[in-house]
């Protein structure tokens, strides 16, 4: 065999010829390993280098476990975390701590399947950069670009659904819905607040003046005709269950 005839595959590229000493240089500096395809003339397929003479160039410890083997539970949440943060009060000035925080946890627990796996580790630095990590990600695991994909077009799916100004608490009954009124006339009446002979309840100068898309919910504030006279009136429209069906009428204060 020629000094110059070994082949090897790398990121889908055929690299080659070089020399025996060369390629030992290769898998010293872990740019080749357990795994990677090689050809030399004689042989008549691409076969995986540690079936060759190189295996003695291999490190001793165990070759990394087959990529099926290999969770990808972790990096399928920071694929469509871009949709998941929908969910977040896009009002919140600890949005970005958030969100930076949640990317950490995930990065930190999807390197940590890697590492005990045995591969690679992309660097930690990625994560500000996801596109790249999820790509060097799938690259060391030997697997294919699906996450990157996904991370696409949770992206692209998320910043439709923000043009569109879709959040939790938009479907919540307005401020002056007549249903929230008639909550707040019970509310009162059971307090003995609200002004004798009247069952409605005399409300004006309605408006809203927080909401909150991580609770699902807005407070909302009116001038309210009670026994007292006309008094500021603060009060809050919250879903009460998980699937946005029910809510709740809490008048502040009480």
């Amino acid at each position: 065999m020629n000094e110059a005839d070994w082949y090897y595959e790398e990121a889908g590229s055929r690299k080659g010829p070089v020399t025996a000493p060369a390629m030992a240089e290769l898998i010293q500096s872990s740019r080749l390993g357990y795994g990677t395809p090689v050809w030399h003339k004689g042989l008549a397929d691409w076969v995986p280098l540690e079936s060759t003479g190189l295996i003695e160039h291999l490190p001793s410890t165990p070759p990394p476990l087959h990529a099926k083997s290999v969770s990808d539970l972790w990096v399928w949440a920071i694929a469509i975390s871009p949709l998941a943060f929908l969910l977040l009060d896009p009002t919140s000035l600890y949005l970005p701590l958030i969100i930076m925080g949640v990317l950490i946890a995930l990065v930190a627990l999807d390197r940590r399947v890697l590492g005990e796996a045995g591969y690679a580790l992309p660097s930690f630095i990625w994560l500000f950069l996801v596109p790249i990590y999820l790509y060097k990600r799938s690259k060391y695991a030997k697997k294919n670009q699906a996450p990157l994909i996904g991370w696409f077009i949770a992206m692209v799916a998320s910043l439709m659904v923000s043009a569109t100004g879709f959040n939790l608490y938009a479907s919540l009954p307005a401020c002056d819905n007549p249903e929230v009124r008639q909550t707040l006339a019970e509310i009162l009446d059971e307090r003995g607040l609200l002004t004798p002979g009247y069952s409605d309840l005399f409300m004006s100068d309605i408006r809203q003046v927080s909401e909150s898309n991580s609770s699902s919910s807005r407070t909302c504030v009116s001038k309210t005709q009670t026994f007292l006279g006309g008094v500021p009136l603060a009060y809050t429209i919250t879903w009460s269950d998980q699937l946005f069906s029910e809510y709740y009428v809490r008048i502040e204060g009480m």
